[in-house]
């Protein structure tokens, strides 16, 4: 399928997925880059935006910041990778490349929700922009399996891989000039992933050990990173370990059992869970604990406790 003037295309980009799409383009392709919007990610605790301002300046490429960019001209592509907000659809051609294999997890953060439900595959879909939400025709698919446990920053490799490669693709269709229509959706197939905030970092202790593992991996580096509550202190957990579970009649989900080398192990709905990596908000270790009798706690205690024989 034709589309329109397929001499140039602009790229919406975002993240470490929007830079390795920019730079997986050929060569060929890459002169064919009218020019780049992209966006810092608060969210994010990694340098990617730096980065693709250095890949543009590198490759002679014009690079906007968002709100700073020209209108994109009627029948125009634009490609957009990790990008956050609303592109009017009415007078361009707009390509989108989505973190799921579609029509499976549309929405938000579906890399995240995908490591927490344990997913074996992931992938990431080329598809044409819609009215709806991630529901336009799939042009091109990537996909990778994965073993667990894996923590995001390795999934997000992996998937920047399927993003190279997509990109390969794209060039070669760009080069000739013919973009191809897609499929439509399977709707009855269709899933969602809800957007995320602060509070859904906080871990849910009644949940197994094995969910809560996944949780903290799924967080972690590039974002902010599991949270729970010692005393009414916010900390960040980043690497944890299952270990075998004990016989415990009054199971309270939150309290430390007991230590291993230094390490607590606090009791979850099922399983417990040795904890490897904590640290304050300030990005300070918090281990070894001070006292063997604590709780973590999913939210601050609104009532001042005391700890009774």
């Amino acid at each position: 399928m034709n589309d329109g003037n397929c001499k140039s295309f602009a790229c919406y980009v975002m993240t470490s997925k929007g830079l390795a799409f920019l730079s997986g383009l050929s060569g060929p392709a890459l002169e064919l880059v009218s020019h780049v919007v992209t966006a810092p990610d608060r969210a994010l605790r990694c340098k990617s935006y730096d980065a693709i301002l250095d890949f543009c300046e590198e490759k002679g490429i014009k690079v906007f910041r968002r709100g700073m960019e020209p209108d994109p001209k009627p029948n125009s592509i634009v490609v957009a990778v990790s990008w956050k907000w609303i592109i009017d659809i009415s007078e361009i051609h707009l390509l989108i490349l989505h973190d799921s294999l579609l029509p499976k997890l549309r929405g938000f953060n579906p890399l995240v929700t995908a490591l927490i439900s344990a997913e074996e595959r992931l992938g990431v879909s080329l598809i044409r922009g819609a009215e709806s939400y991630d529901s336009g025709d799939i042009i091109c698919q990537a996909s990778t399996v994965i073993t667990y446990p894996i923590k995001i920053c390795e999934a997000i490799r992996k998937l920047e891989t399927c993003y190279r490669n997509l990109a390969h693709v794209f060039s070669s269709w760009m080069l000739v000039g013919d973009i191809p229509k897609g499929t439509p959706q399977a709707e009855v197939e269709a899933t969602y992933s809800v957007w995320r905030d602060e509070e859904d970092y906080l871990i849910d202790w009644s949940q197994s050990a094995a969910q809560i593992s996944r949780f903290i991996n799924a967080v972690g580096y590039p974002y902010r990173g599991a949270a729970c509550y010692l005393n009414d202190v916010l900390f960040r957990i980043s690497d944890a370990r299952e270990i075998a579970d004990m016989k415990i009649i009054n199971r309270d989900s939150g309290k430390v059992i007991r230590t291993i080398d230094g390490f607590p192990v606090v009791i979850c709905g099922t399983g417990l869970l040795k904890i490897i990596e904590l640290e304050d908000e300030l990005g300070r270790n918090a281990l070894p604990l001070r006292s063997f009798r604590v709780r973590f706690s999913s939210a601050p205690s609104r009532i001042d406790k005391e700890i009774t024989g």
